[in-house]
């Protein structure tokens, strides 16, 4: 029972890994916020910016900052959302670019926490200055 699964999730694997992304902005206007939010900038834009928001999302917000259960990650427009087992609990939205730079829409219960709002933030910013994509102290 579990061999057939394990095949059609692996051929459905290889067929998203060949989709293409678009390197221009969103594809579709981002969703509304899930709860109280903030718009961050990062210098990186395009395909370089996505592929940041998901590797700090999936390196430390997913368990050092939200600890949350699972991450989900639109390939096309960069959202994520960090999910618990019955709510949203961190979404990531692209917006359109200002002044060279990417925008993006951080929202949620984890941005209603103060402490954990500054480690998102703070987590990005590094990110962004430097590569670096781990968490460098966990949540208390």
């Amino acid at each position: 029972m579990i061999r057939p699964f394990l095949s059609a999730f692996m051929v459905l694997a290889a067929l998203s890994a060949c989709a293409p992304i678009p390197l221009g902005g969103p594809v579709a206007p981002p969703r509304p916020a899930v709860g109280p939010e903030i718009i961050v900038r990062i210098p990186q834009r395009g395909q370089a910016a996505r592929d940041l928001i998901e590797h700090v999302g999936a390196r430390c917000w997913l368990d050092g900052v939200t600890r949350g259960a699972q991450m989900i990650v639109n390939r096309q427009t960069g959202r994520i959302v960090i999910v618990d087992d019955t709510k949203d609990l961190l979404a990531a939205d692209f917006l359109r670019p200002k002044d060279g730079r990417s925008r993006i829409r951080l929202s949620g219960p984890a941005i209603g926490d103060p402490v954990k709002k500054q480690k998102i933030v703070a987590s990005l910013d590094k990110a962004a200055r430097t590569g670096e994509t781990s968490c460098p102290i966990a949540a208390g």
